[in-house]
Parts: C-alpha cells; sequence; structure tokens
C-alpha cells in the first residue's frame, strides 16, 4: 500500500484519510454513485481528488448529464465525427456550432444540444447525407450570390460565413459598422 502524507479539511479543518469511497454525482435531480479514491475528511465528507481520480469524477458527471439530456456521449460524438472523415474544426463549420464546438462535445466541457444530437444520429446512420447537406449550403450560398449580383447589394456575411464556412465566391464582406442615418426604425 502507498504511503500519503496527511492533509487537514479544507472545509472543517479536520484530519483527511487516503481511502476508496463511494461518491454520488448529482445533476437535474438524477444521480450516479461510482467509487473513487482520493482524501476524504473524517468529519465532514469533503473530498479532495487527484489526476485519474479526479478525471473519473468528471467523466461521471458527463455521462450523467448526457444520460438525463438524452444526447451521445464525447466518445459518441467522437466516433459518428470520424467516420465522416471530419476534423473537429470542419465537423463545426459544416454541422454548426463554430470551430471549437466540437473540440468541445468530445472533451465533455459542452453537452451537444437537441438538435445537433439529432443531426449526429441521422450522420452516424447514412454518412451519404453529409453531401446532402453539402450540397444543400452551396446552393444557398449560389443564391446569395445571385441575389447580390441582382440587387447590388451585398449578402449578409454572417449568414455567408455559416452557410459556406467563409467561402462566399464573389460576395465581399466587411467588417465595417453598417451606416446610421439618424432615422429609428420602427
Amino acid at each position: 500500500m502507498i504511503t500519503k502524507k496527511k492533509k487537514t479539511c479544507p472545509s472543517c479543518g479536520d484530519s483527511m484519510k487516503y481511502e476508496s469511497r463511494s461518491d454520488e454525482v448529482t445533476y437535474k435531480g438524477h444521480s450516479k454513485t461510482f467509487t473513487s479514491t482520493g482524501w476524504w475528511c473524517t468529519s465532514c465528507d469533503e473530498a479532495i481528488f487527484e489526476g485519474a481520480e479526479l478525471e473519473k469524477a468528471e467523466k461521471a458527471f458527463v455521462e450523467l448529464r448526457a444520460e438525463v439530456e438524452q444526447v451521445l456521449l464525447p466518445k459518441q460524438i467522437a466516433k459518428i465525427r470520424e467516420q465522416l472523415n471530419l476534423s473537429q474544426r470542419e465537423a463545426g463549420k459544416i454541422l454548426g456550432g463554430g470551430p471549437r464546438a466540437f473540440q468541445k462535445y468530445e472533451a465533455g466541457a459542452v453537452p451537444v444540444s437537441a438538435p445537433m444530437n439529432n443531426l449526429l444520429l441521422l450522420l452516424g446512420e447514412d454518412p451519404q447525407r453529409l453531401q446532402e447537406l453539402r450540397s444543400l449550403q452551396a446552393k444557398i450560398a449560389s443564391v446569395l450570390v445571385s441575389r447580390e449580383a441582382v440587387s447590388g447589394k451585398r449578402a449578409n456575411p454572417i449568414i455567408a460565413n455559416v452557410v459556406t464556412g467563409g467561402k462566399v465566391k464573389g460576395a465581399v464582406h466587411s467588417r465595417a459598422a453598417p451606416k446610421r442615418t439618424g432615422r429609428s426604425v420602427a
């Protein structure tokens, strides 16, 4: 057995003991029990986890949250994305959420939304639908460019960036603030 130094509880000041105990995480009225090894207070049940044990507690929480929210687990999200041959950045651009969304989903830092969960489930069952999605996005980008050419007005750069990942052929993008006329719009 590994001998650990003594610790004092940061909550009550009493002594702590290094041992394995049953612990529980809760989320929206649901709970999950797991065994973890760490420093446990002999008086107030405060616990301090380090390294792998801290990761175990975090994983238990992420799993519980996914179960309660009825969404995919981080590993399931990564598996579907990899089946689609998409990098995390590409997945965020094509499927939505932004360039770091899938990094956060797969790390368990942010749960996927119900719509994103459903999209991933559909694409996981039928990966060919990804090409259909790309075709639809290209059509929308083409319509935006056509409108621009006919009206002489720029396409909404926010929509254009979302639809095409920032690549609208012939579109001019400006980060400048819109011109103000002094009139209020009701």
